[in-house]
């Protein structure tokens, strides 16, 4: 588990969302007018993302309607699309190994 405060990746922000990614694969939208948590998952648990050595540190992408993460390692499923609004998983990409 890595021991910090919060992100530390620079987290996003849309109109009155903000989405972070916690080091620990948190990944939360909260309103930010209200300051009330509209959706969360975590990475690890729930798309068997690989938690680097340092923590999540990649900053979620906001476009058309979607909020993007990457999740790493070859078990995972590489990038993560979350329907902005409901937080639902819309598509993902997996990661494939380089070949050489």
């Amino acid at each position: 588990m890595h021991r910090t405060n919060g992100p530390i990746s620079t987290p996003a922000v849309a109109g009155n969302d903000l989405f972070a990614l916690g080091p620990d694969g948190q990944k939360i939208a909260v309103d930010g007018a209200t300051g009330r948590e509209r959706w969360r998952h975590d990475l690890v648990r729930d798309f068997s993302a690989a938690a680097p050595t340092w923590g999540f540190a990649a900053s979620p992408l906001v476009d058309e309607g979607l909020v993007i993460v990457p999740t790493g390692g070859p078990a995972s499923r590489g990038l993560l699309a979350f329907d902005r609004a409901s937080g639902r998983l819309r598509w993902n990409a997996p990661v494939s190994k380089a070949t050489g």
